[in-house]
């Protein structure tokens, strides 16, 4: 917040500060900052919502507002030097009630929540004082507005406005944690202890901590009693007026969310989370919840990755939102019908379609639309080079150790179980520079025969040369194969959507008070709901990746867990292109300047509130490493780069890899691949650039390389005799034509992948131009706009970026 300067204004001219000591007003005048603006200028806005208010010094403001059922407004005051506006916005944060405009030039100091925030915590019985005055207010506008009601006309009004400012004050400066002061006889303590259902690795509870607890009575008038945060314990105590009788007690834990109004206010709302019901004894001085456990955010117990709890019988966590159904809806319902048709076909036997009616039947991707407008163009090694630097398949180069002038690919797949009957040998790619970009030399598959499933299996070598014909379109078509299983299953699924996920469980189970919980939540809301989906679609032994690949699903789970054990946020980067026409890697290297440099923005704003709770902080980073899976470094790596230098290894491109140099966490004596984000409860040097990495770390993967995987599933795997995730043994083993459809998957297969990789790749909702949800802050927006120019001179949209992983 910027501060005045040393010559601080007196304060006690101002009616709506004259209830603070003078030690509160000192403390106040600290933080207030001088305006002016010119005759004519609008100050607020009806409508907006804004942390902000307004001590006129001088000149006088004029109150507008918009009269019930018309578009008039009606001037409501003129308010002169000593008056206040916009502290009703300010205190509850409720939409602006009014528009005031200067009617002469205006000097003020504005004001902003914090520093009133503290005076009400330290004194809340301050609310229910400034409430009063408000409300009169308040009553003003309403008549004003011609807002006719019980509310108005009933002799009553100014108590129930006042009742209701109370409440949203209260919760709106998150002062229900500070006990309201109750001087009757008859007060009675609620409390209790908030933990999560499932204990912490090792047997100890977790407790729920900074969430928001209401209580009711629910009988015989439904009435809230009072409200609070819990501790970082979970513990919660809130004295409540008795009355006559409690009678049933009502327990309800809330949580906040988010959004920005299109000036960038920001708005919270509340949605209750679980419900608990006690009884009063008459006469008791107490109303005892005890331990409560919360099914919140919890971590299954039984999944090998971590992964969000789901219970058998009751309500997620989180729910898309609607507009999500809706382009679901139009999205898959096309292809829906076509997907349908095709199964029912082949249900009948004999009337099964073949390849290439399943094919036109479906919209025509990229790869048919070049071959149709040049036929060959595809299976060019050209087109084979692009691919494989900004395609979906689009990887990390390392160079050529004894060939330094040589980039290099490698695929390995023979270590994991497979079914023995779709082909997935291990695959090394060779390139070279051609002009502005990278061509292949050399192709060579280490391939295993038919019927053989087991891991590490004994396997044939073969090598393709571009002057080796069939043999070298052939070994092409298996390592686009190679490279779309790669993409869909370790780029797409797991470093986007799996990564995410564990980020999102952490970051939901203990971020609350502290500001980073505005920077995350936008990115990482709806992964796990759209893993669980996965979880049907794609995975275990009926899945669609296991009746459609070469992978088991054994072989396909132990993929997942050594591609996530090699993910970690300290010390990564987007690749660095290794040509110009790497377009992929220059997209990736501007989309993480943006998000560095709104990261550094975002913290240089909120700094005092990440620091005050970095407890928060680190609590989320227990959980991240605690719950880890163990890091996982394959032989080749153990052998040719661990233990060594990067000068010993200069073939070897960290970019969007695992720091294998950097010492590892363990937990139950197993080194994990997330590192620690702080082991302080208040922040280190260190510590600031650590979550600042991580945060970025987090939105890159949630956002532009999800996107980039995502959308182009069906331009790059939308071609059935060429371009699939996997290729049979077929009458000539695994180098027959593309005509020998006994390579190619089964038309129910055929049709479920391109209606599969259709769906992901264009039903595409919430994305961060767009704002469809009005989440993402216009700090970001703007930032990404001004730099449209350059994404688009390498040939990316930014309108296309997802906001979050939910597809």
């Amino acid at each position: 917040m910027n501060r005045a300067n040393s010559d601080r204004p007196a304060l006690e001219a101002f009616v709506f500060l004259a209830s603070l000591t003078p030690d509160e007003r000192e403390a106040v005048a600290r933080d207030v900052v001088p305006v002016s603006f010119g005759a004519g200028t609008a100050i607020v806005h009806e409508g907006d919502r804004n942390a902000t208010a307004f001590l006129i010094t001088e000149g006088e403001v004029e109150v507008r507002t918009t009269i019930v059922g018309s578009t008039r407004t009606a001037v409501v005051a003129i308010l002169r030097a000593g008056d206040v506006f916009g502290e009703m916005s300010l205190l509850t944060g409720d939409p602006r009630r009014a528009s005031g405009v200067a009617r002469t030039p205006v000097t003020a100091f504005r004001l902003e929540r914090d520093p009133i925030e503290a005076c009400l915590r330290a004194r809340p019985a301050l609310v229910e004082v400034m409430a009063d005055e408000m409300s009169s207010r308040l009553l003003t506008l309403r008549t004003a507005q011609g807002v006719e009601d019980e509310c108005i006309t009933g002799g009553t009004a100014r108590v129930r406005l006042r009742q209701g400012l109370i409440r949203r004050i209260r919760r709106t400066c998150m002062l229900d944690h500070v006990p309201a002061e109750v001087a009757h006889d008859d007060a009675v303590l609620v409390r209790g202890r908030l933990l999560f259902l499932f204990p912490r690795p090792g047997g100890a509870d977790a407790p729920l901590h900074h969430i928001a607890v209401e209580v009711w009575r629910i009988d015989p008038t439904e009435q809230r009693l009072g409200a609070a945060l819990t501790d970082l314990d979970g513990r919660f105590a809130i004295p409540v007026h008795a009355g006559r009788s409690l009678h049933t007690v009502e327990l309800r834990v809330l949580e906040s969310q988010h959004t920005y109004t299109e000036r960038g206010e920001l708005v919270e709302q509340w949605q209750q989370v679980h419900v608990a019901r006690t009884t009063w004894v008459e006469g008791a001085s107490a109303v005892e919840f005890g331990d409560v456990r919360v099914p919140y955010w919890e971590y299954a117990p039984d999944a090998d990755t971590p992964r969000t709890f789901f219970l058998e019988h009751g309500d997620p966590p989180q729910h898309h939102p609607a507009g999500r159904a809706l382009v679901m809806l139009q999205t898959v319902g096309p292809i829906e019908r076509i997907k349908q048709n095709h199964l029912r076909a082949c249900r009948e036997g004999d009337h099964a379609p073949d390849l290439d009616r399943i094919q036109n039947d479906y919209p025509e991707n990229l790869t048919r639309r070049c071959e149709r407008e040049s036929p060959g163009v595809t299976r060019s090694d050209a087109w084979f080079g692009d691919r494989m630097l900004n395609g979906m398949t689009a990887s990390v180069f390392d160079r050529v150790d004894e060939r330094p002038e040589q980039f290099r690919i490698y695929h390995h797949w023979n270590g994991y179980d497979q079914n023995g009957v779709y082909a997935l040998p291990n695959v090394d790619m060779r390139f070279v520079a051609a002009g502005d970009s990278l061509v292949p030399v050399e192709i060579t598959l280490q391939v295993r025969d038919s019927g053989v499933a087991g891991a590490h299996a004994p396997t044939q070598r073969i090598t393709a040369r571009p002057a080796d014909g069939p043999l070298w379109l052939q070994a092409k078509r298996i390592a686009r194969t190679s490279a779309a299983l790669v993409a869909e299953l370790d780029q797409h699924l797991v470093s986007t959507h799996l990564n995410v996920e564990q980020y999102a469980i952490a970051a939901y189970r203990n971020l609350r008070r502290n500001p980073i919980r505005m920077l995350l939540f936008p990115h990482i809301r709806d992964v796990a709901l759209s893993n669980r989906t996965a979880d049907g679609l794609l995975l275990g032994a009926t899945g669609f990746l296991t009746r459609a690949t070469a992978l088991s699903a054994a072989g396909l789970q132990q993929r997942i867990r050594d591609v996530l054990g090699s993910l970690d946020w300290r010390d990564w980067r987007p690749q660095v292109p290794v040509c110009p026409a790497h377009r992929a890697a220059r997209a990736g290297q501007l989309f993480w300047a943006v998000l560095g440099e709104y990261i550094d923005d975002f913290f240089a704003q909120h700094a005092d509130g990440i620091a005050e709770n970095w407890r928060e902080i680190r609590l989320f980073s227990d959980d991240l490493t605690a719950h880890a899976m163990p890091a996982f470094v394959c032989r080749f790596l153990r052998a040719t780069v661990a233990g060594r230098s990067a000068d010993q290894c200069p073939w070897f491109n960290t970019d969007e890899r695992m720091n294998l140099e950097a010492h590892r966490p363990d937990v139950d004596e197993a080194p994990r691949a997330i590192h620690p984000l702080t082991h302080n409860d208040s922040p280190e040097a260190s510590d600031w650039a650590a979550l600042k990495q991580c945060c970025r770390y987090v939105i890159y993967h949630a956002t532009f390389k999800h996107t980039w995987a995502n959308q182009r599933q069906y331009d790059e795997g939308g071609e059935l005799r060429y371009a699939t995730l996997s290729l049979r043994y077929g009458r000539a083993g695994l180098f027959g034509p593309e005509d020998d459809e006994t390579m190619l998957p089964p038309p129910a297969v055929a049709s479920e992948l391109l209606w599969i990789a259709y769906m992901l790749s264009h039903a595409v909702y919430g994305r961060i131009m767009q704002n469809e949800d009005r989440d993402i802050p216009p700090s970001l927006r703007e930032l990404l706009g001004r730099r449209r120019a350059q994404f688009a001179d390498v040939g990316f949209d930014i309108d296309c970026i997802q906001s979050r992983t939910n597809i």
